[in-house]
């Protein structure tokens, strides 16, 4: 991490200098400011502790970069009936006849037929963005589950050709 900041603020600097050059002020003064923003993170990388950096990580992970995640992973799970993301998943398209209407959570997980503490950690890792989560699926609103709205017609669309 502390590479990439380093070989963007030299880039920078080389920007900044030939902005300077041409004369063009306004380059000038976002160079600058991206210049101070380079620093800023570098310091603060620098001086936080390795729980912090991944905390940081983990909050600026894209919902692109999950999409494609989900793109991967989903094909597999709907291969793989042992696994619980795939129980969950089978599960709630049944229920919610492919996303058709919401499932209470409650009604998933008593459907789901597994330990509830097994069932809590799968389910919430399906619904999250985080580094190392199973991959955002679902989404939970007043009770409900619905499918993320990024993916829903990826999941319902191998759901059908699966099943």
């Amino acid at each position: 991490m502390i590479d990439k900041l380093q070989n963007i603020l030299e880039k920078s600097k080389i920007s900044y200098r030939e902005s300077v050059l041409l004369g063009n002020d306004k380059l000038e003064e976002s160079l600058l400011s991206i210049l101070s923003d380079i620093k800023y993170l570098i310091e603060n990388y620098e001086n936080s502790t390795p729980k912090e950096r991944k905390m940081a990580i983990n909050k600026n992970l894209s919902k692109e970069d999950e999409i494609q995640k989900i793109y991967r992973k989903i094909p597999q799970w709907l291969k793989k009936p042992h696994q619980l993301n795939h129980q969950i998943l089978v599960t709630f398209m049944r229920l919610s006849n492919s996303n058709e209407f919401p499932i209470p959570l409650s009604t998933l997980e008593r459907s789901c037929e597994m330990d509830s503490k097994k069932f809590n950690s799968n389910f919430d890792q399906m619904k999250t963005i985080s580094e190392k989560n199973h991959g955002k699926v679902f989404e939970e609103k007043s009770g409900n589950v619905i499918l993320w709205e990024p993916v829903s017609e990826f999941v319902v669309f191998e759901y059908k050709k699966q099943f």
